[in-house]
């Protein structure tokens, strides 16, 4: 049987000793925080967001909630309340050149 395995690894390439160092090096980053995946995803977007649109509004929105999720104060009411004030200043600004559009 040992042959017969030996001559399988041989001709499909598949290695059956075990390496020679089965436990891999410590982490140089093993001190590294993980932030939530979801609020870095959504700070992702929120960044390419305001490239897109170059808007300076939606930067300081970003670079805002992204002090809020790195001291990790769990305010998710103020980022919240952030978002909201944006929308009402982006609704004005629209409102804002509509009357100037109409005038």
């Amino acid at each position: 049987i040992e042959t017969a395995i030996s001559i399988l690894a041989k001709v499909t390439g598949v290695r059956i000793l075990p390496p020679g160092n089965p436990v891999p090096p410590p982490s140089p980053v093993a001190l590294l925080q993980l932030g939530n995946p979801r609020a870095e995803q959504a700070l992702r977007i929120l960044r390419q967001e305001a490239k897109v649109a170059h808007s300076k509004a939606l930067e300081r929105l970003a670079d805002d909630v992204t002090e809020r999720v790195k001291h990790g104060d769990g305010a998710f009411d103020q980022v919240v309340n952030s978002i909201q004030k944006m929308i009402h200043l982006l609704m004005n600004e629209q409102t804002e050149e509509d009357d100037h559009k109409n005038w």
